[in-house]
């Protein structure tokens, strides 16, 4: 799967349990490195830098995750498809570890793993 087409299929679950979800598009008038989505709901908000199964994450991308995790630990998260409807949930931690806590979980569940794995004394 295409990461546009993933992108959309994220956005599409998160709507669908009442999330609003804005898209950034890199490009002409895009900020390079801004995560492809903010996610606002109820029990979760933050920012998702979505990735395809075999896409990389440029330098600038992870600076930006870093950077976004200092301010607000645990919200800026990037999300790889595993295919099917699996996803990877890693934190690029401001102190310069890849990832604090790694987990898979289905795209149904990842609002409310979002949540849990966002709490202060998670």
């Amino acid at each position: 799967m295409r990461e546009s087409e993933f992108g959309q299929r994220v956005a599409r679950t998160l709507r669908s349990q009442g999330a609003i979800v804005y898209s950034n598009v890199a490009g002409q008038y895009g900020e390079i490195g801004r995560p492809d989505k903010d996610v606002v709901h109820v029990r979760w908000r933050g920012f998702l830098e979505l990735k395809g199964q075999h896409t990389k994450t440029g330098p600038k991308q992870v600076r930006v995750l870093r950077d976004l995790d200092a301010r607000w630990p645990r919200h800026a998260l990037q999300v790889r498809d595993l295919g099917g409807a699996t996803v990877r949930v890693t934190r690029y931690a401001s102190t310069g570890e890849k990832d604090d806590l790694e987990f898979d979980c289905g795209l149904e569940e990842l609002l409310s793993r979002l949540a849990l794995y966002s709490e202060p004394n998670a």
